[in-house]
Order: structure tokens, then sequence, then C-alpha cells
């Protein structure tokens, strides 16, 4: 017998939208935090082809790409991503000012994220100014939610 498709596994993704010639990130503040908005890919998908679907759903991005370097949760609490995308967006192309949902929304630099306590993940300033500066590896990193 088929599962139920509401039984089926899925992975929360964090999509994080970088202007990386400005160095700043879109976030939305939600339950008192500023985090990136949140998709849900079925546990047989990618979780980057899931980012990228929802960066072009949400913002019209027709030429995003993903960055060589993402985010995953230490721990895939119920509610929380197991998954963080850092979708690019493509030069010359003009910047979204909300996102999917309630807002507020607001374009961080990726400066400011290292003074501000209610940015989730914790190491999400750190995880930016690495890739920005290019000191941070390729691959998959470990981050706090």
């Amino acid at each position: 017998m088929p599962t139920p498709r509401s039984a089926r596994p899925h992975w929360a993704v964090a999509v994080l939208l970088l202007d990386r010639p400005a160095e700043q990130v879109l976030l939305s503040y939600r339950h008192g935090r500023w985090t990136p908005p949140l998709t849900c890919a079925p546990a047989r998908t990618a979780c980057p082809q899931a980012a990228l679907r929802a960066a072009r759903h949400w913002w019209g991005l027709p030429r995003a790409q993903l960055a060589a370097v993402a985010g995953a949760a230490r721990t895939a609490a119920l509610g929380l991503p197991a998954h963080l995308a850092l979708v690019l967006a493509p030069a010359g192309y003009p910047l979204p000012l909300c996102g999917p949902g309630p807002g507020p929304w607001r374009w961080w630099p990726v400066a400011a994220l290292q003074h501000e306590p209610g940015v989730r993940p914790r190491e999400l300033a750190a995880f930016l100014d690495g890739y920005l500066q290019g000191w941070l590896p390729d691959g998959t990193h470990t981050l706090c939610w």
C-alpha cells in the first residue's frame, strides 16, 4: 500500500538569496528572528533543486544559480531547516523587496549580521563572510539553527 502523501518524509530547505556585489542577503522577520524563507522538498528530491525552483517561483529569478557552498542543520528537529541553499541573485536583475509569506523583509548587509542577535542560523554571518571572502571551502557545512 502506498504511503499517504502527507506522511511521506520531507526536508525543510532554507533559501538564502544573496546579492553578491552588494554583499547583502534577504531575510524575513518571523517569530522574533531574522531568517531565510523556507521551502519544502520531498525526501527523494535534491534540496538544491528545490531551492532553485523556489527562488524562481518566489522572486522570478530566471537565471538564479546556487553557490558551491551549502549549510546543513546540526539537528533536523521538527520545523527546522535540514538544508540551507545559497542562491546567487543574477547580476543586473532587479532585486526583490520581499519574499513568500508575511514579512517584514529586509536586505541585510552581511557585515551587519554578526551584530544582530536575532539572526538564525547563528553562524550565518561567518558562513556568508567566508563565502564572500573566499576562505570557506566548497561543500556542505554544519550550522546551528
